[in-house]
């Protein structure tokens, strides 16, 4: 995420707490903590504008979801390996079989006969 905002707006305090807040809303999901990445641009009051008119006090916030949109390098959502990336918290191979939904490969067993 990156934040643009006036200069002085936050402390480096105000930062640290604001990354806390959004890295554990997207521990809660959960998508591992190493993909929420902060970034804090301050910009000059007469380099912001709103509708086309000088706004000095204005923040703007830009997103971007990486974990949801590289094809092929996360693990597929709510796979095995995506469980234990999150419990490892950082980017590890995975194989075929993890990238099974957490629950499918007891679905796919043969069931016994009555």
């Amino acid at each position: 995420m990156k934040v643009y905002h006036p200069a002085g707006a936050y402390s480096v305090q105000d930062k640290k707490e604001f990354a806390e807040k959004v890295t554990a809303m997207y521990s809660r999901i959960p998508i591992s903590k190493f993909y929420v990445v902060m970034i804090f641009e301050e910009v000059a009051a007469e380099s912001s504008y709103v509708g086309g008119a000088s706004h000095g006090k204005f923040v703007r916030l830009k997103l971007e979801h990486m974990a949801r949109t590289l094809p092929e390098i996360p693990p597929p959502f709510e796979s095995h390996a995506e469980k234990r990336w999150v419990k490892e918290n950082k980017v590890s191979p995975y194989g075929l079989q993890e990238k099974l939904p957490v629950g499918a490969a007891a679905s796919h067993r043969a069931k016994p006969a009555v």
